[in-house]
């Protein structure tokens, strides 16, 4: 067998077993429950350009609970926004854990005096809680360190103020009153139109309303109520003592009736129905019916 072919052999014996060896190497040291990635992209900015944090936290879960990681930072004097998490499995009971943050320069605090400027932030914290002793752990980090540029020339500053300073004109100018204020609309055109259209709309309610205009107020007179006599009370009960079939009630109306007759001088009438209410026997429909057509055709 020749020399090469001996290296074949041997790469091919060899390399499954480099391979093998790799895929076995666990994703976090043996001991450790947490390691920490971070990273901040752009690291050189200018005055209001957006970096981007990103911290990532590989968590054993079987010692830590990976609903529990947390993480703490802070950037001043630059800004951030609140962190988003996001949580995937890797395999081997590794759990990532990704947080993500926006970091701007904003405040005046954060622009460099001279060209550039170097900010180093505080160190971080991750937290955490073992499973097996519920109890609050914490593991560090450091952000990168972000450089922020100014876009002023310090030089040719130098030299405006002091021209400004030597020839009594400031090179800045501040304006304290308000600008005019701008409408979409005119005022005076809208004040117009909203007047013209109420005309309208009071003209379009008098056109439909002119008849209820001219049309004079009636109020109905109804016929003036006949006042009831105790003569008509008297014969009324006459009618309700026979509709009932009773004897006495009729008796006592009819003898009402005889003496209301008698109070307005028809004594011949009041004679009849005092007659009808003492008869021996009970007073006969026929003769009372024929009382009464007697009594109304009087007039009453």
């Amino acid at each position: 067998m020749t020399k090469a072919a001996l290296v074949v052999v041997a790469f091919l014996v060899v390399s499954p077993i480099a391979a093998d060896g790799r895929a076995a190497a666990p994703l976090l040291p043996p001991g450790k429950p947490v390691l920490i990635f971070e990273s901040l992209r752009p690291s050189v900015v200018l005055f209001g350009d957006t970096s981007r944090l990103r911290v990532t936290v590989l968590v054993d879960a079987h010692k830590v609970d990976p609903s529990s990681v947390r993480l703490h930072f802070r950037v001043a004097p630059l800004d951030a926004t609140s962190p988003t998490k996001s949580r995937d499995d890797l395999g081997d009971d590794v759990t990532r854990i990704r947080f993500a943050s926006t970091v701007r320069c904003f405040e005046v605090r954060c622009v460099p005096k001279g060209r550039y400027g170097f900010f180093h932030f505080p160190v971080g914290t991750v937290t955490y809680k073992a499973k097996r002793r519920q109890r609050a752990a914490a593991a560090t980090f450091r952000p990168q360190a972000v450089e922020v540029l100014s876009r002023i020339n310090q030089s040719a500053l130098g030299a405006a103020i002091t021209a400004s300073s030597t020839q009594g004109t400031p090179i800045y100018a501040y304006h304290l009153s308000p600008p005019a204020p701008s409408y979409r609309a005119s005022p005076k055109a809208l004040a117009a139109a909203s007047f013209v259209v109420a005309l309208a709309l009071i003209g379009i309610a008098v056109f439909i309303n002119r008849g209820l205009l001219r049309r004079p107020a009636t109020v109905a007179v109804g016929a003036a109520p006949r006042e009831v006599s105790e003569l008509d009370r008297a014969v009324a009960l006459v009618q309700t003592a026979q509709e009932r079939n009773d004897e006495l009630l009729l008796r006592k109306a009819l003898e009402r009736v005889a003496v209301e007759l008698a109070a307005t001088g028809d004594d011949r009438l009041a004679r009849d129905a005092r007659e009808l209410a003492w008869t021996e026997t009970a007073p006969r429909d026929a003769p009372v019916a024929d009382l009464v057509t007697r009594i109304c055709g009087v007039g009453r």
